[in-house]
């Protein structure tokens, strides 16, 4: 197989992911965001997990399929890895 590509997101306060997930639901009642931003929710409304994007935190932090859930927040918090890793999965489309 061919290898897979790997993007660091480094920094410090920045880079914590303190956007909580309620938030998306804001993204949808405008329709200017809302058709903006589709690609980070499901056929559901829900918002989008991808298999095939896979996320690593250091300093003993949860790992797994790229989901909002990775920022400073325990499980309900995310950062600028959530949306970069879809929009870099669907420009690329191949796993990360």
């Amino acid at each position: 197989p061919k290898p897979m590509k790997v993007f660091v997101f480094a920094g410090q306060s920045n880079m914590t992911g303190m956007a909580r997930t309620h938030t998306l639901e804001h993204i949808k009642m405008s329709p200017e965001t809302a058709k903006e931003f589709a690609d980070i929710f499901d056929k559901d409304g829900k918002p989008v997990t991808l298999d095939a994007v896979y996320v690593s935190q250091w300093m003993g932090k949860e790992s797994g399929s790229l989901a909002p859930k990775y920022g400073g927040g325990k499980g309900d918090a995310f950062g600028p890895e959530y949306s970069c890793g879809i929009y870099l999965h669907k420009q690329l489309q191949e796993p990360i």
